[in-house]
């Protein structure tokens, strides 16, 4: 593969992995390119990714917001949830307030058709943008006529979230001096790809430090071993049968290691 700005490119699947690894290693040494080191993670390309637009006024900075077509069929969406809502909503009054089925089904349908005709409302007049500034990025609120700014940061950073469940999810933000709450930027479950583009892509168009702090494989597979030998410790340090549980854990590890094709017969 060829790590291109816009992607990667297939070159070739012929020949043995051996073959492929040799000619990777040409021809790096041929455009005088530094092959990537076991562990390294690819640089993401600094494009601004799907879902974002940048905008240039005739006065003032550019402007960073979500995607416009984006938001059109977001209001879409919003508008035909509302329609379903306010009309269940007309049905229950024709009712009558006095009757039953309005203060059981009719108050919490309310509560939820004003909530969402508050979100049709924000995504009509109201968003958040990002004021590009040199070595500056300032987030700000517009709502129609209006605008508010919320904060400022100098540098940009990527986490991961790991939730009760082990489901991981993935953080952009931007940090300020120690003790400001970061402001965020865009978050995602599952891959990180496109907000790591959106990092990179921030970092070269303000001039701001960029820190990916989402862990490798070969990093997680160190946090794995580091918690497995704790664990470890703690049982050979509780008692009789913990140092049995700790063996067992021993072993098992062994047993990985050798594979199954060194394992004995049962």
């Amino acid at each position: 593969m060829a790590e291109l700005t816009g992607g990667s490119l297939e070159i070739t699947r012929l020949g043995s992995l051996s073959q492929r690894q040799e000619a990777a290693g040409q021809l790096n040494r041929l455009l005088g390119l530094r092959p990537a080191a076991p562990g390294d993670r690819p640089a993401a390309p600094a494009v601004l990714p799907a879902g974002w637009k940048e905008l240039t006024p005739s006065f003032g900075s550019s402007l960073l917001v979500p995607d416009l077509a984006l938001r059109r069929r977001h209001r879409l969406g919003m508008g035909l949830v509302n329609l379903v809502l306010w009309g269940l909503l007309a049905l229950l009054l024709r009712g009558g307030l006095a009757g039953p089925g309005f203060w059981v089904m009719g108050m919490p349908l309310a509560l939820v058709a004003l909530a969402c005709g508050w979100a049709q409302v924000w995504l009509a007049f109201g968003h958040r943008e990002w004021r590009l500034e040199p070595r500056v990025l300032v987030l700000q609120r517009r709502f129609g006529h209006s605008l508010r700014t919320l904060g400022e940061a100098r540098a940009l950073e990527l986490v991961e979230l790991v939730d009760s469940d082990g489901d991981r999810s993935y953080r952009l933000q931007a940090t300020r001096p120690p003790g400001g709450k970061p402001l965020l930027v865009d978050q995602q479950s599952g891959d990180p790809s496109s907000l790591r583009q959106l990092g990179a892509w921030l970092a070269a168009r303000v001039h701001v430090p960029f820190e990916d702090r989402v862990p490798s494989e070969e990093q997680r597979h160190q946090q794995r071993a580091a918690e497995m030998e704790r664990l470890r410790l703690q049982l050979a340090a509780s008692g009789r049968l913990g140092r049995w549980a700790a063996q067992q854990l021993d072993r098992a590890e062994a047993a990985g290691a050798r594979g199954p094709e060194q394992r004995p017969d049962n």
